[in-house]
């Protein structure tokens, strides 16, 4: 009888876990993400020279969310300007923004509560 008991109990578990997994597994990721979809041309930097950027985002709460982009020449610089660093998600996900040249672009998603700064390449790919 005790063997029954533990039969149904170890049976029940193992029910309720793959209930559990197949609802998961049926659930869409909703980690954030980011992508570059417009990506311009490398150049070397050039404070009169803009190009257009963009993406789109994936995630819960993006509204909650800004982009920051960076391009990198001698260091990875905020773009378009440190002053005006954060670039808006669309209510689709999608974003763009100017961009200076550079020989390399970067993106992160990030809280709206996030101060972005110039940073160094070996810090940048650090933070990655």
């Amino acid at each position: 009888m005790y063997a029954n008991k533990v039969g149904n109990v170890v049976f029940a578990a193992i029910t309720v876990i793959l209930v559990a997994a197949t609802l998961m597994l049926g659930q869409k990721s909703s980690g954030p993400s980011i992508k570059i979809t417009t990506i311009p041309p490398a150049g070397e930097g050039n404070a009169h020279t803009t190009k257009l950027i963009g993406g789109v985002a994936h995630g819960d709460n993006l509204s909650y969310c800004k982009v920051v982009v960076y391009a990198h020449t001698d260091t990875w610089y905020v773009q378009p300007t440190t002053a005006n660093p954060y670039t808006v998600i669309g209510s689709s996900g999608n974003w763009k923004t100017s961009t200076h040249p550079g020989a390399e672009y970067g993106a992160l998603l990030v809280k709206s509560s996030f101060k972005p700064e110039e940073i160094g390449r070996a810090s940048c790919r650090e933070r990655v």
